[in-house]
This record gives C-alpha cells, sequence and structure tokens, in this order.
C-alpha cells in the first residue's frame, strides 16, 4: 500500500517535480533493482488505479503543451526531462497492458489517445515506438474506442517498415495490425499519402521476403477497388526491372489476395488484376537476356502452381478462356509461343465442375493443338511446343492415351530431332525426352525409341552434342536402359577425342565408371586402358587429361604404379614372349568389347607402349600440385622411388621417339639425383628435345641452358669478310675446292645449331616456369645483341653485299631472330616498366626498316650473286621475301602489344600510328595488309576507350591519311579476284573504324576543324570519287536502283558505310555540306551522287528521307547554277544528269 501511494504520488507531482517519478522508472528499468511496474499494478485497486491515470492524464496533457507551445524557449535539458517523463509514463501504460486482467477507464484511454496524437511529431524514436505499442496492445485486445489509435500508429509503422533500418519485428507488428486499415476511409482525399506510402511497401525486401509482409501485402487489395487497380499497376510497373525473387513473392501476393477476396473486391482482382497479367504475358515480347514475358510468367507461376484445387483451374478456365485459344492462331510468332507457354504449363484446362463429357472434350482440343503447334512453321513456337509436351507426357503419362503419346513420341524422335531448320529444337528435344525419362513409367517405351537418337553425337551443333551427352547422363542413372546401347563406344569415343571441352568432359564422366571405377581393380584399369588406346589412342589421352574430375590423387597414383609394374613385366618377357591382359572385358559394365583388340602386349607394340607412358605422363602432371602436398607425400615417395628404377629400363628398352619423349618427361617430375638419363640437347628431334627442356627447367637449369644457347647464337652470326654483289667469286680447283664444300658443310652446321638455339629460347620464354628465370638472368642482354645481330644479316641480304654469316643464314632462321629481338625488348619493357627504352629500340627499328626493307621490297627482284656455290643456286624470288616477311612480322609484333597492354602508354600509341602511316605511305603489299588491317583496328578502338570528346576524334585522325591510301591502292585494283580478297581483308577493319569515328563525327562535327578527316569522312569521299570514276568511264550509265547494280567498288563501299543509320545520316549530311561549299562542282560528280541516292533509300526508307530531299535540291540548284554560269556546258551530260534527278525524285515519292 505504500509503494501504490508512493507512485501516485510521484506521478501527481511529476509535471512540477518528475524526480521521483523518474527515479522509480529508472529502477524498473535497472536489471538489479527489485521493483518492477508489473508487479505493482497487479496489486492496485480500481480506486488506485483511477487516481493513477487522472494523475497521470494530468501530467502528460501539461507534458505535451510545454512541447507544442514553448518548445522553441525550452532548454535542451527541460526538453530532454519532458520526454524522459512522457518515456517513463509510457513504460508504466505498456507493463499495465501487457497484464491479462485489465481494468480500463477514460482516463488512460486519454492519456493514449494524447500521445497517439502527437507519435509522429515526436522527436524521440523509443517514444514513438512505446507510443505505438501501446496502441497496438490497445487495438489487439479489441478495448474500447480502438478505433482512434490506429492512424498514427499504422502510418508510423509503415514508414518504419519501408525505411532502410525495418527490422523483422516491426514488419510482423505491422502484420498484426492489418485489419486496422479497415477503419480509414481510403475514398477520401486525405488518404493519398498514405496510399502512397503503402505502395513502398511493395519494393520494400524487409517487408516481401517475410511470409507475414506479403500477407499484409495481400489484405492491401481490400481497402478499395480503385486502390486494388493503383496497387495492380504500380507491381506492373515494377515487373521489367525487379529481381526473380521478387517476382515469385508478387505471384504469392496475388494468390493470397484472390483466395481471401469476397465480393465485391473477388471480382475486381479477377479481371482488373489476374487478367491482365494474363493477357499482358500473351502479348509481351520475348527478346533481351531477361524478358517480359519471363517476368509476367514468373509471376503467373504463384497462381499457376496451385492447379491442383479444383477453385484454381475453374478460376484459370474463366479468365484464360476469352484470349488464350484465338491467341494461338494469331500470326505473330511471339504471341503464339506465348500462348503455346502458358497452355502447355496449365495443362491439363479444363473445368472440374463440368460434366465428364465437356471434360473429354477440352482435353482432347487441347492434344489436337499440341500436334498442331510441333508443326508450326516458327521455330520458338516448335521449342515451346516440344517442351511444353515434354512436361506433359512426364507429369501426366497415365492421363495421356497410348495413341497420343505413341504419336507425339515418334513425333519428337523421328521429325523434330532432325530438324534442319534450327538447332534450338533439336536440343528441345534432347532436353524433353531427359525431363519425360523422369516418370518410370516410360522405361519400356523410351528404350525402344532412344537408340533412333544415337546420330545427335555427331551433330553440327555443340549445343545438341551436349544436350545429347546430358541425356546419356540421365540414361546411364537407370537401371533399365543402357547407355550404350542408345550411343555405341566407338561413336563417343570418337567424339571424345576431336570434340570440344564441353561434350569431352560430359562424355568422360559417362565411362569414367567403365574404365576407372571403384568396382574395377588395378589389373582390369590397366586392360581396359590398353582397350581404350587399341581402339581410339586420341580419345585415351583425351579421357584421361579429363578424368581428373571424377579420380582421387591416391587411385591416380595407384593407376601410374599399375602401368610402371606392367610396362617392366613386358621388357622381362622379352621380343618374342606377350603378356596378357585381363581378359575380363564385360559388355555389362560399361559396353565395352573387345572382339577387334588384341588382349596381348609385346615390347613391339610401340603405339600401345607409347600410349601407356604418355598416360602416365598424363596423370602425374595432372595431380602434380595433390602430389607435392604434405598429405600425399607417402604417395610421391613411392612413384619417386619406383620410377627411379624403372627409368632407365624404359630408355634402353624403349627407342621409339616418342616413348624417349615420355620417358624424359616422367623423368621431370623426379630429382635429379636420381636421373641417369643423357642430358645432351643438341642434335635431338624437337619432341623429345622439348622433353629434356621441360626437365631441364623443373631441375633449375636453366641459367646453363641460356648460356649454351647463347655460345651458338654467336658463333652463328660472327660476320666474316664482305663480298661484293656484283662480283662473282673466283673459280677454284682441288684442293680448295674440297675445302670451300667442307666451309659449306660448316656453315651448315652452324646454320642448324642456331635454328635449334632460337626454337629453344623460343619456347623457354614460353614456358610459365622458365620465363621468369630468362628475364631476370644475367645472360638476358648477351641473348639480345645476338638476336639484334639478325638485323645487320637482313640488312646485307637486302642489299645483295653479305658477309659467310649472311650466306649462311635462310630466311626463316633470320626472321625468327628478328623476332625473338623484338618480343625479347617488349618482355623486357613488361618486366621493368622502362617504357623509354623500349620507345627508342621501335624508333631505331622502324627507322631501320625504312631504311633497309622499304626500299627492297619496291625494287625490282633481281640475281644477287653468293659467295658460295650453294648460295648461287638461290633464286631472286626467295631473297625478295625476306624484306616483306621481316615488315610483316614486325606489324604483326606491334599487333601483340595491344594484347599485353603495351600500346596502352601514350608514347608508344603515337609512334605505332605514325609507323600506321609510314606503312601505308611507303608500301602497301598485299602480304602487309592483313597486319596494317588489324592495327588500324586495335589503335581506332584503344583511342576510342581511352579518349573522351574531341580528344577522340583528333587521335583518330592521323589514320585517315593511311586509311586513304590503303582505299587508294585498292580501288586501283583491276583484278576482280584480288579486289574481293583484298577488300575481304580490309572490311572487318573498317566496319569498326567507320563505327568508331562516326560517333565522333557526329557528336562533335561542329568543333571539328576542316582538315580534321576522320575515317568515316575519308570512306564517304572515296565513295564519291569511286563512283564518279565509275561514270566517267563507262558514259551513260543507268541508275542503279538497288546496290547490287551499282558497280563493284562503290558497291562494297556504300555496304560498309550504310552498316547503321548513323552512318547513313552522315553520308548525307557529308554530300549536303560539299554541294554547298564548293561551287564549281562537275556534273560528273552531282551525277554520282545521284546514282548513290537510290541505294540508300532502298536501304534506309526511314528516317532520311528529309536529308535526302534537301540533298535533291541543292543538286538541282547546283546543276541550273552551272548551266547559268558556263551555258556551253549544256550538253548531253546535262540532260542525262537532269533525267537522273527526275528519276531519283520519282524513287524517293514512291518511298516516302
Amino acid at each position: 500500500m505504500k509503494k501504490t501511494k508512493e507512485l501516485i504520488l510521484a506521478l501527481t507531482n511529476a509535471s512540477n517535480s518528475p524526480a521521483e517519478f523518474l527515479s522509480l522508472a529508472h529502477r524498473h528499468k535497472a536489471k538489479n533493482d527489485s521493483f518492477d511496474f508489473t508487479e505493482l499494478l497487479q496489486v492496485f485497486t480500481k480506486k488506485d488505479l483511477l487516481k493513477l491515470w487522472e494523475a497521470g492524464s494530468v501530467t502528460v496533457r501539461k507534458s505535451l503543451e510545454k512541447i507544442e507551445s514553448v518548445s522553441s524557449e525550452l532548454s535542451d535539458k527541460e526538453a530532454a526531462d519532458l520526454l524522459e517523463l512522457l518515456d517513463g509514463i509510457l513504460v508504466m501504460i505498456n507493463c499495465y497492458l501487457s497484464l491479462d486482467s485489465v481494468h480500463i477507464v477514460k482516463e488512460l484511454h486519454q492519456i493514449i489517445a494524447n500521445l497517439h496524437d502527437v507519435l509522429l511529431a515526436l522527436p524521440d524514436v523509443d517514444i514513438q515506438n512505446r507510443i505505438s505499442l501501446a496502441c497496438e496492445k490497445w487495438w489487439n485486445r479489441s478495448f474500447d474506442d480502438k478505433g482512434f489509435l490506429v492512424a498514427n500508429t499504422v502510418t508510423y509503422l509503415i514508414t518504419r517498415s519501408v525505411s532502410d533500418i525495418a527490422t523483422v519485428s516491426v514488419v510482423k507488428r505491422l502484420y498484426a495490425l492489418k485489419d486496422a486499415l479497415q477503419v480509414l476511409d481510403f475514398e477520401d482525399p486525405s488518404s493519398e499519402p498514405l496510399k502512397a506510402i503503402l505502395l513502398q511497401c511493395f519494393v520494400t525486401p524487409t517487408i516481401l521476403k517475410l511470409d507475414q509482409g506479403r500477407r499484409f501485402l495481400s489484405s492491401l487489395f481490400y481497402l478499395s477497388s480503385s486502390y486494388t487497380v493503383d496497387i495492380h499497376e504500380a507491381i506492373k510497373g515494377l515487373l521489367p526491372h525487379c529481381p526473380n525473387q521478387h517476382l515469385t513473392w508478387y505471384g504469392d501476393i496475388y494468390f493470397n489476395a484472390w483466395k481471401n477476396a469476397v465480393p465485391p473486391y473477388l471480382e475486381v482482382i479477377e479481371n482488373k488484376c489476374l487478367q491482365d497479367l494474363m493477357y499482358s504475358a500473351v502479348l509481351a515480347p520475348r527478346k533481351g537476356l531477361r524478358s517480359l514475358f519471363h517476368s509476367l510468367r514468373c509471376v503467373l507461376a504463384g497462381v499457376h502452381q496451385h492447379t491442383y484445387q479444383q477453385s484454381v483451374v475453374a478460376m484459370l478456365v474463366k479468365l484464360y478462356g476469352p484470349f488464350l485459344w484465338r491467341s494461338l492462331k494469331v500470326a505473330n510468332a511471339d504471341v503464339r509461343t506465348n500462348a503455346a507457354t502458358l497452355l502447355l504449363e496449365l495443362f491439363p484446362l479444363q473445368d472440374h465442375y463440368q460434366n465428364k463429357q465437356d471434360q473429354e472434350e477440352a482435353l482432347q482440343r487441347q492434344f489436337t493443338i499440341m500436334k498442331e503447334l510441333l508443326d508450326d512453321p516458327s521455330v520458338s513456337v516448335r521449342v515451346a511446343a516440344v517442351k511444353g509436351v515434354c512436361r506433359v507426357l512426364s507429369y501426366y503419362w497415365e492421363l495421356v492415351p497410348v495413341n497420343v503419346i505413341k504419336s507425339f513420341l515418334t513425333k519428337l524422335v523421328v521429325e523434330l530431332c532432325r530438324d534442319a531448320s534450327s538447332d534450338n529444337v533439336r536440343v528441345a528435344v534432347l532436353q524433353g525426352m531427359c525431363v519425360i525419362l523422369d516418370n518410370p513409367l516410360c522405361g519400356p517405351v523410351m528404350k525402344e525409341l532412344l537408340p533412333l537418337l544415337h546420330h545427335c553425337i555427331h551433330d553440327t551443333s555443340e549445343n545438341v552434342r551436349i544436350a545429347f551427352c546430358e541425356l546419356l547422363l540421365v540414361v546411364k542413372g537407370m537401371k533399365s536402359i543402357k547407355f550404350w546401347k542408345v550411343c555405341p563406344m566407338k561413336d563417343l569415343m570418337a567424339r571424345m577425342e576431336c570434340d570440344t571441352a564441353h561434350v569431352a568432359k560430359r562424355i568422360v564422366a559417362l565411362l569414367i565408371d567403365s574404365f576407372q571405377g571403384t568396382n574395377v581393380d588395378l589389373t582390369q584399369q590397366v586392360d581396359r586402358c590398353i582397350y581404350l588406346l587399341q581402339i581410339c589412342p586420341g580419345a585415351a589421352r583425351r579421357f584421361y587429361q579429363l578424368a581428373q574430375a571424377h579420380l582421387s590423387a591416391a587411385n591416380a597414383a595407384r593407376l601410374i604404379l599399375a602401368i610402371n609394374q606392367f610396362l617392366i613385366q613386358v621388357i622381362e618377357h622379352g621380343t618374342d614372349a606377350t603378356v596378357v591382359a585381363s581378359n575380363e572385358q564385360q559388355n555389362g559394365d560399361g559396353g565395352m568389347q573387345n572382339d577387334d583388340a588384341d588382349s596381348t602386349v609385346t615390347i613391339n607394340d610401340t603405339p600401345i607402349i607409347c600410349g601407356l607412358l604418355e598416360t602416365m605422363v598424363i596423370l602425374w602432371e595432372g595431380y602434380r600440385h595433390h602430389f607435392d602436398k604434405s598429405s600425399h607425400k607417402t604417395i610421391k615417395s613411392q612413384l619417386v622411388s619406383e620410377f627411379a628404377i624403372s627409368h632407365i629400363k624404359f630408355f634402353h628398352s624403349f627407342a621409339d621417339e616418342s616413348c624417349q619423349a615420355a620417358i624424359f618427361l616422367l623423368a621431370s617430375h623426379l630429382p635429379k639425383r636420381h636421373v641417369k638419363l643423357p642430358m645432351d640437347v643438341s642434335g635431338l628431334p624437337r619432341e623429345r628435345a622439348i622433353a629434356m627442356l621441360i626437365a631441364l627447367v623443373s631441375w633449375k637449369q636453366t641459367e646453363p641452358l641460356l648460356k649454351q644457347i647463347s655460345c651458338c647464337l654467336d658463333s652463328s652470326v660472327k660476320v666474316g669478310g664482305a663480298v661484293a654483289a656484283v662480283q662473282a667469286p673466283p673459280k677454284r680447283r682441288g684442293r680448295k675446292v674440297k675445302a670451300s664444300v667442307g666451309s659449306a658443310k660448316e656453315g651448315e652446321a652452324d646454320l642448324a645449331q642456331a635454328h635449334t638455339a632460337l626454337c629453344h629460347l623460343d619456347w623457354l620464354m614460353m614456358h610459365p616456369v622458365s620465363y621468369k628465370v630468362v628475364m631476370s638472368s644475367a645472360t638476358f642482354a648477351v641473348l639480345q645483341d645476338s638476336t639484334q645481330k639478325s638485323m645487320n644479316l637482313i640488312e646485307q641480304k637486302c642489299t645483295g653485299t653479305m658477309s659467310d654469316a649472311a650466306v649462311s643464314m635462310d630466311t626463316t632462321t633470320l626472321v625468327h631472330m628478328f623476332t625473338l629481338y623484338v618480343k625479347m625488348a617488349m618482355h623486357r619493357c613488361l618486366e621493368t616498366s622502362d617504357i623509354n627504352n623500349f620507345k627508342g629500340i621501335l624508333e631505331k627499328t622502324w627507322h631501320w626498316c625504312q631504311q633497309v626493307l622499304v626500299p627492297a621490297i619496291n625494287q625490282s627482284p633481281s640475281v644477287v650473286v653468293m659467295s658460295t656455290r650453294r648460295a648461287r643456286k638461290r633464286t631472286a624470288g626467295q631473297l625478295s621475301s625476306l624484306p616483306t616477311e621481316v615488315l610483316k612480322v614486325f606489324l604483326s609484333l606491334l599487333s601483340e602489344m595491344f594484347l599485353v597492354g603495351l600500346a596502352d602508354k601514350a608514347e608508344l600509341c603515337d609512334l605505332i600510328s605514325r609507323i600506321i602511316v609510314g606503312v601505308a605511305d611507303n608500301s602497301v603489299a598485299q602480304e602487309v595488309w592483313l597486319h596494317l588491317c588489324k592495327l588500324l583496328y586495335q589503335l581506332t578502338d584503344l583511342c576510342s576507350q581511352q579518349e573522351e570528346g574531341l580528344m577522340k576524334a583528333t587521335a583518330l585522325q592521323p589514320l585517315s591519311p593511311a586509311l586513304m591510301r590503303v582505299l587508294s591502292t585498292l580501288l586501283a585494283t583491276t583484278d576482280v579476284t584480288q579486289y574481293n580478297q583484298m577488300f575481304a581483308t580490309l572490311k572487318p577493319s573498317l566496319l569498326v573504324i567507320i563505327a568508331d569515328s562516326a560517333k565522333f563525327a557526329s557528336y562533335f562535327s561542329t568543333r571539328l576543324s576542316h582538315d580534321q578527316q576522320l575515317p568515316i569522312l575519308v570512306l564517304i569521299e572515296a565513295l564519291v570519287q569511286s563512283m564518279a570514276g565509275q561514270i566517267k568511264a563507262r558514259p551513260g550509265y543507268r541508275l542503279a536502283v538497288t546496290m547490287d547494280e551499282l558497280p563493284r567498288q562503290p558497291a562494297s563501299l556504300l555496304g560498309v558505310l550504310c552498316g547503321s543509320i548513323l552512318n547513313t545520316r552522315l553520308l548525307l549530311h557529308h554530300m549536303i555540306k560539299t554541294v554547298e561549299g564548293v561551287s564549281d562542282h562537275t556534273i560528273i560528280q552531282l551525277t554520282s551522287m545521284m546514282h548513290i541516292i537510290p541505294s540508300l533509300i532502298k536501304h534506309r526508307t526511314t528516317n532520311i528521307i528529309s536529308s535526302t530531299k534537301d540533298l535533291l535540291v541543292l543538286i538541282d540548284d547546283g546543276l541550273k547554277q552551272r548551266c547559268v554560269d558556263d551555258p556551253k556546258s549544256r550538253d548531253y551530260l546535262f540532260d542525262e544528269a537532269q533525267q537522273l534527278l527526275a528519276e531519283v525524285r520519282e524513287i524517293l515519292y514512291r518511298s516516302g
């Protein structure tokens, strides 16, 4: 009783002296204090409660008056004290409303009502939350006058739910108040702000992801009929851009809204919402990564997935009926595809409230439509029909009559699986077969039909082959059907050998259990490996390369050891005896039949032995990183110990080059101290030499190898005495002739050594392990100097004054050496980032090309006298190809700079631009064109990515002279075949260059000076000049209506320019500016423009009519002005021009 009076007194005096009440509130909140409002309020009598709430009402009213009336005059401390007082009262109220037995008086309602009125205006979030909790408890416990505590509470909860700090608990509280929204009048204009906030709930993930949140959103459909339509329009506007998960949630919202709806909202939801979605889905476009049809279909799936309910099916029949069936017959293929997809997804679409006869007729109608859809002329419709029919057969196999199943499967397997018009149809059939196989009842029927699909393994489309392999993987999991009965093993082997990785991986997954399964012992695994090598060695290599995804490191090591032991047995048996492998080739286990393969292996069976060694190499190399782990330390030590003994036996017993290379590759995985093989790289065949290089690199012997390569190159490029080109060597007799022959042989030996050294150096720079060693080696600079000497030897050959070293070097070796020189400089720049040094090397090299190569290319071939008898037999044609080959290599290396990122540097980009212009100005031999065009494309593309604004157009300007030079040479070509070949080489680069420069010319044409000609403008000028030349050469040339009727050269150039509407507009704009800017145009120039216009009209009818009319007016004025200025110019050319102008205007009139 004392505490009761104390609380009432403290609350009574709280408006003037809140310290006592706040002390009680703090004690309630403290965890270590036993004082609790809940326990105290339980012992209050009704009289005490009345006094308490009267005191509280007065305190709250006075506090709110102070806050509202003089809030600007309150100090921060006074305002904080008032808010703290209100917070304490709210804590006490919420504790009281949480009691099981509550006595409600009007004073308590008045307190909560006063606080509810200022809920949204208070600045303290905690106080707002406590007010909202009190109002929610009042509503949920259905106390009197609860409707007066709803408006601000709901607004507060909705605002918090759509904010960034929304929590799950707030959404659940909002759901608990969903019925409170019915109290509000949503037809009143004052509710518009609340409606706008409610619409935001439909895009809030926190609300959408909760089931209570989606149910709350569904309840919003019943607030007002007009608002229901507003909600639907808002959701419909979000569908094209919202995530896929949101689409599924919207489907749940629509279904829950329909399921719980009552008239008149039921009719609104069905007719204005669901039917609108259905109709929009039928008419929706299908193009794009995620089409609008896809979005609408995901939303409708929330309704379609409940077709097991009879009421849902009846609703779907009623809503789809007015438009779905007729949409299957329209001319638009997309609409037919959409309608077919929806119909087959809803199968069987029949109202269960109808009589049985009507249901049977509806079912038969759908079967008839399915057959028609499978024969539809549109590919997309057939694809949708195939997928839908297969889904129907999988889900409703028992419902569909046997004759219908047979007709459908026959159509799919016999006809559509061979549809030559589109691989998408064939893929859909194979994927549909996988869906049908999910039904276990289809086994007997599919067992007979699936073998008819075996031809798909050799289909020209990779997607079809992948789909067929996926089908075989599904069949593999079935007991009633064997995959090797569907597709023979020989076909699988053939595809695994030559097909892409996507197909080969699936074939390996299909066969792995047959060759390396857990139920196959090591003897059988080796035997089956031999079988695989006998029937298809290439497939065997591919199989073990891709088997790493299915084979553990331990099993791979055991197989390596088993093959190693088997090869030792082959050696021990000698050449006369044979080793008989296990003959357990079970047709039931993987479908292997060894009828054609010999089950014995001798030491003379080189292909099999080589294949086994290569299998060991493939497995060891593939699992090398696994073997290096500490967990497999025992396995690796066992492999090393076994092969350390056997590799010597293999080396002396298997003399074949491929076997020897495989042995060296295996030895590369051993420590060097265990290897007892000869290590001389010189003179070895290429395959074995590369294998030995790999071994040396793995043993960290790269540096000695580089020194050996350096010595070989130095000895081969030693410069001897020069011999004049015009002097023939004197005749020698006797021993001197023999000495000359001996020196020639020595020169050939040096040449061979140089060629081998260059190949080894090239390989070392490509190998990822040895590359770092090469770049950091002290010998690198020496090697770079040695390869640079190739430029001196090439110059001697081009000028005809050669030393002995130049004579002994052939074209291939010199080109290879020059290539390595530039490559080494490029890689050094990448490693050191020394751009200036690399730029200097490129400038010197380009200057050398201008001084040596270009004159040699342009001069006529002549016979050059050599200093040896063998060299004199070489023809002038062989020598003349050297400068061209070197220039081609130089340009290709410049192109590679774009791939490695060196061309991104501004200095190098400018240098490459100057080189392009220089090559185009000096020599445009056909052999150089491909590299020149590639550089043009890469440089233009780089400029378009890096520069912005007018700088981009300026960066492209230096390329215009090069492009003009190339085009002028191209247009001067008279040979049709040669022209077609050259233009085909140039066209891809032109398309990209023109596309980039057209954008810049369009955006910045007003800021470009007259001299800044972009490639697009150069090409337009070339087109007009080419057409004028054709007219001048062929007087009386009739007007070409289409592009195909134009002469060859103008037609090809116009084809490039008409690639986009932007190019076409620029062409017309340029011709207009040309006619306006120059007054002394010849009649031939004006006529050439008129010959171009009809092709533009036919190709781009729309968007150019206005510009074309302006151009024709200017041409007409130009012809008239020409006649006035020079009356003598009115000749037959003028009359022809006037006639052409009339014909062009007639074509324009008919088109526009």
